[in-house]
């Protein structure tokens, strides 16, 4: 099991909550995710948005997380779906639909970004079986989304992540534009290492390092 950020995961993740004010927090609309005890890396591949006051969930959810939902596609036909052993949910990218295998319509449409698509979660969840819940952490809010195999409450899944993570010295920055060496320039503020020390140490305390895994595409 890895205990350590990929640097681009780790480089995103602090540019994104790094603020001018020099506080560490994330700007409205960045979620970390889970499935289960699973956190995925934190992307636009995998950070879920708001549309029309629905929320939706990466496919990367459904990819091997244990939800005992698949995901599938094909972009000959513009059809994403989801599907367990017994039923599954399809979703007509263009015409913005949902139907299932009986051809019965749902409400609530899937919606494709960067080549990858998104899910209404609560349409999903109703749909299959699963949960979800919305949680406020230090850095950002978590959307986890879960069943029955789901072992760490949400309080506990966050807790053994801030607990079992040391933070980790941020690699050294070169000078630029007449910033001092080390120092880092995000918009108009410049931002001092031990400033990037501390954002990165909030980051790595979301990172799950005991009880919560991490398989094939998450952290």
């Amino acid at each position: 099991m890895k205990r350590r950020l990929t640097a681009a995961g780790l480089l995103l993740a602090v540019m994104l909550l790094l603020s001018p004010s020099g506080r560490a927090s994330a700007p409205a609309g960045v979620y970390f995710t889970a499935a289960n005890d699973n956190l995925l890396e934190l992307n636009a591949e995998t950070m879920p948005f708001y549309s029309n006051n629905v929320l939706y969930v990466s496919s990367r959810v459904f990819d091997g997380t244990g939800l005992g939902v698949s995901y599938t596609r094909s972009t000959s036909l513009g059809v994403a779906m989801l599907y367990n052993t017994s039923t599954d949910l399809r979703f007509d990218l263009a015409g913005q639909i949902a139907y299932d295998k009986e051809g019965n319509l749902y409400s609530g449409y899937a919606i494709e970004q960067g080549g990858v698509v998104f899910f209404p979660l609560a349409l999903v969840c109703r749909y299959f079986g699963l949960t979800w819940s919305y949680s406020e952490t230090d850095v950002a809010p978590l959307i986890r989304v879960k069943n029955s195999s789901v072992i760490l409450g949400d309080a506990t899944f966050i807790d053994a992540a801030a607990s079992l993570i040391q933070p980790q010295q941020p690699p050294e920055v070169g000078v630029q534009d007449g910033v001092a060496a080390g120092d880092v320039e995000v918009g108009q503020a410049v931002i001092h290492p031990a400033h990037v020390a501390a954002v990165v140490h909030n980051v790595l305390h979301l990172f799950p390092g005991h009880g919560v895994q991490r398989s094939a595409g998450v952290l």
